[in-house]
């Protein structure tokens, strides 16, 4: 399954060179055989089949339940998640990606406007305590 949003990340995970962070779902997978290995994207999923698949792809995919203390403060220059329909699992993975994210790291989220991407993107200018577009 495929959507036009998650298509919108396709450049900006084709221009990745530095430690970045992917929380993937369902919708992006057919992003993986257009993109290729990429060994600066580390791909987090609670999805097995997605999982199976990145792997698939010789991508660094980690399976489970968004764990992330196997990562210290500010591993990654980018973290890009797909905004999913489970509200707090969105919060969840910002509140986590505040603290793994670098000083100067860019944070990049996608989803449709009856998704809450505003609401979104203004949490995570004040959380971040940046200077966020959409």
């Amino acid at each position: 399954m495929s959507d036009a949003v998650s298509a919108e990340l396709l450049p900006i995970l084709q221009g990745v060179t530095t430690p970045s962070l992917w929380y993937m779902d369902e919708n992006s997978g057919h992003l993986l055989e257009q993109l290729g290995p990429n060994p600066n994207i580390t791909i987090v999923t609670n999805r097995y089949d997605i999982y199976q698949h990145a792997k698939a792809y010789k991508f660094i995919s980690i399976f489970n339940d968004f764990d992330h203390n196997q990562y210290p403060r500010e591993t990654f220059s980018n973290i890009i998640l797909r905004i999913s329909k489970e509200k707090s699992l969105v919060h969840f993975l910002i509140n986590q990606g505040a603290d793994l994210l670098d000083s100067d790291g860019i944070f990049t989220i996608a989803g449709h406007k009856q998704e809450g991407i505003k609401t979104y993107g203004d949490k995570i200018t004040r959380q971040l305590n940046a200077q966020g577009k959409l």
